[in-house]
């Protein structure tokens, strides 16, 4: 009997943690925003299969996996949807900023010209994380009512229009959020979806609890705390990364140093050794491994992260035998970062949230080979055993996501 009574206050005890969870969610959810939806919040979203720039066949369950802003366009818009896109992408960089990934779709109304290939191209000249989805009119058209989207074409020919309705809309795996009106500024959306991002972690929790009966069900892998000396030393060329990462990283509880050449890493590693470091391989002015020695020599406990976009297992075991803790290809974000830093001692960190896809991993390769030649087309065909002219044109495009 008492071992009856102890089953029945421990399944009790954890029901009441998840409804209180639960609806703490959508308490503070709500809060967020005060859109107001015809038939109520829950007649937007649904299921659709379509496919992605990649060729890829997917569902909302493999789009929709954690916090999406999600826009109805097509990429032959002469105006509104190149700005609404636009809008949306620096959003997301803005959040980016403050360490919030958020997943930016575009799902096109105009599947007779926006094949997979017109897609990829869009989605290549628009922004590294963007996925564009196309498919059957018939697929559009119900992706298009899941979302009381409205689209019509205008015109005949080969350079017809489409009418269409411009909202952009928040999901995450519970369904609906909050819509955004296209003469919303990039900074209030950004400040709606933070708050959304700083509730969501209460839902994920009534979820894992309320479909599993247990509360481990999402709790990522233990990462070491990151102690009483978050010094940290950000060390790459790339402007605009060097700083996004300083920000993400302080947020996290970092106490980071942005810089961007070898001289200045080795000078400061050698004044004041910090207990982390993010070193890029290739800079300016020489090889990032040169700053990892002399932090290693410096201070043998600092853990090191090595990164660079052009990944290779001779760089890797080289970084490793010098002194770094764990080695990463760009692109990774912060949280791959943080990761990496606080992985426990013997631990493999968590895998990327979006790995390098084996396009970009080819297309890093190819560079690399190209930057090792000098540069020069013919020497780097002949290495690669490609015709000169294919690997022109791939030095002519935009990288892949």
């Amino acid at each position: 009997m008492t071992k009856y009574f102890t089953i029945l206050f421990s399944a009790t005890a954890i029901l009441s943690l998840a409804v209180m969870s639960y609806f703490a969610f959508w308490s503070d959810g709500k809060s967020c925003g005060t859109s107001v939806i015809a038939g109520g919040q829950g007649s937007i979203g649904g299921s659709f299969n379509l496919i992605d720039h990649n060729g890829m066949n997917v569902s909302e369950k493999d789009i929709i996996n954690g916090l999406t802003l999600i826009y109805f366009g097509y990429t032959y818009c002469p105006d509104i949807c190149p700005l609404d896109t636009q809008r949306n992408l620096t959003t997301i960089d803005i959040l980016d900023e403050q360490g919030i990934n958020i997943k930016p779709v575009f799902i096109t109304i105009d599947p007779e010209r926006d094949t997979v290939q017109a897609l990829n191209d869009y989605v290549q000249a628009s922004h590294e994380r963007l996925i564009g989805l196309t498919g059957s009119i018939e697929q559009i058209q119900i992706a298009s009512r899941a979302y009381k989207t409205f689209f019509r074409k205008n015109g005949e020919g080969e350079d017809y229009l489409l009418d269409h309705s411009t909202f952009s809309y928040l999901m995450d795996e519970s369904g609906f959020l909050q819509f955004f009106r296209r003469d919303i500024e990039p900074e209030e959306v950004a400040k709606t979806i933070s708050c959304f991002a700083n509730v969501w972690p209460n839902q994920y929790l009534a979820l894992s609890i309320l479909h599993e009966g247990i509360i481990m069900t999402n709790t990522p892998k233990e990462l070491k705390s990151i102690g009483p000396d978050n010094t940290l030393l950000i060390l790459d060329d790339d402007e605009p990364f060097r700083r996004r990462l300083a920000r993400a990283m302080e947020k996290r509880g970092f106490a980071p140093t942005a810089l961007e050449t070898v001289v200045a890493g080795r000078a400061f590693c050698t004044a004041t050794p910090p207990a982390y470091a993010v070193i890029d391989l290739r800079l300016g002015d020489g090889n990032g491994l040169d700053v990892v020695e002399v932090l290693r020599d410096k201070r043998p406990d600092s853990r090191i992260i090595v990164l660079t976009g052009y990944g290779a297992i001779a760089t890797a075991v080289a970084a490793v035998k010098i002194g770094a803790t764990d080695y990463l290809s760009k692109p990774a974000d912060a949280n791959d970062v943080t990761n990496a830093l606080l992985a426990q001692e013997g631990d493999l960190p968590l895998p990327p949230d979006n790995p390098m896809s084996a396009d970009r991993v080819r297309w890093e390769h190819i560079q690399r080979v190209y930057e090792l030649c000098d540069r020069n087309v013919s020497e780097t065909a002949r290495r690669l055993s490609m015709h000169r002219r294919t690997l022109q044109r791939i030095l002519a495009k935009r990288s892949p996501r």
